[in-house]
């Protein structure tokens, strides 16, 4: 009996697509904070970051902006975290700027659904700018856009086969003596929504599975 059981999960693990007609190309990735700066051209994954400080008597002040990516294959996610803070309780710095820009690109052979996460938690206000934007390289159309805070922490959307550049920029954007301390944080990731087809071929294994157990 376990022997059967067995089995059909490791036929429902490869009646499981593989996705194979997606690729996730790494371009151009940027932080800056303050007077400091960190790039990555091209790399698959990894971590920039930028961090830089600013010293007085009554308290140093620091701007810091990271961002940790991995983009191959199907897959796509990245994490960015801004702060600004000072130990000085009458700095004033409506200047000071954390930021991230990057952009990738995405090549598909047939449509596709996606779920794409776009999260951002933490001190965010209209000081600061986001943009999260999708084009289609064939007519330069905007597949997907978030300019301003969303409603939900995802979205769903179908896209035809092509190629499009997927671009992300955050900018945390000065503190007020009121402030002392702001930070926020972004993730953003891409998951293919299983077709319908894909996950009948899984159901009916699992069914199989349940009734044999039973019997």
């Amino acid at each position: 009996m376990r022997t059967t059981t067995t089995t059909i999960a490791l036929f429902a693990l490869a009646a499981a697509p593989t996705y194979a007609d997606i690729t996730w190309s790494a371009a151009e990735r940027l932080v800056f904070a303050g007077g400091d700066s960190d790039s990555s051209n091209g790399a698959s994954s990894g971590m920039i970051n930028a961090y830089y400080m600013i010293e007085s008597p009554a308290g140093d002040s620091v701007t810091k902006a990271e961002n940790e990516f991995r983009i191959e294959n199907d897959i796509y996610s990245s994490l960015s975290f801004f702060s600004i803070g000072t130990l000085d309780p009458n700095a004033d710095l409506p200047d000071a700027q954390a930021s991230m820009s990057s952009s990738a690109t995405l090549s598909l052979t047939e449509t596709t659904t996606f779920r794409i996460d776009h999260e951002i938690v933490g001190a965010f206000d209209q000081r600061d700018e986001f943009q999260i934007q999708l084009i289609n390289l064939l007519d330069d159309s905007i597949a997907f856009s978030l300019q301003s805070l969303p409603a939900t922490n995802f979205s769903i959307i179908t896209l035809e086969a092509g190629d499009y550049t997927f671009s992300e920029s955050y900018s945390l954007n000065g503190i007020l003596s009121s402030d002392v301390n702001r930070d926020f944080k972004a993730n953003v990731a891409f998951t293919v929504v299983p077709a319908p087809a894909s996950l009948a071929l899984i159901a009916p294994a699992g069914l199989l599975a349940t009734r044999r157990r039973r019997a």
